[in-house]
């Protein structure tokens, strides 16, 4: 059997009988996917604003540093959103073949 992996090169578990199992597997990236949703929407409302740092640099280059710098993490958070979401479908696709053989069990 050949090691799963999603499109971004992370290794996800195979589901098999002596493993965690699909509810428990299902239920933990489901569980960080919607936390990282979470994460993801507060990031975005933390977005820096130019009123914030005109005082200390006139010139504007530390709001268009923190801008960047915003953007750069919230590009990140929502990278490592997406790997979970594809372990996540990755463990229900694994499920749903595993029932398509054991007859929709």
């Amino acid at each position: 059997m050949a090691t799963r992996k999603t499109t971004d090169g992370f290794v996800t578990p195979t589901l098999h009988l002596n493993g965690s199992g699909y509810r428990n597997l299902s239920d933990q990236y489901n569980d960080a996917y919607t936390a990282l949703t979470l994460a993801t929407n507060t990031l975005a409302r933390t977005a820096p604003h130019e009123r914030d740092y005109y005082i200390c640099d006139k010139s504007g280059e530390a709001y268009e540093a923190a801008r960047r710098q915003h953007e750069e993490l919230q590009r990140q958070l929502e990278a490592v959103r997406t790997t979970v979401g594809s372990m996540l479908r990755d463990v229900e696709e694994q499920e749903m073949a595993h029932r398509s053989v054991r007859g929709g069990k």
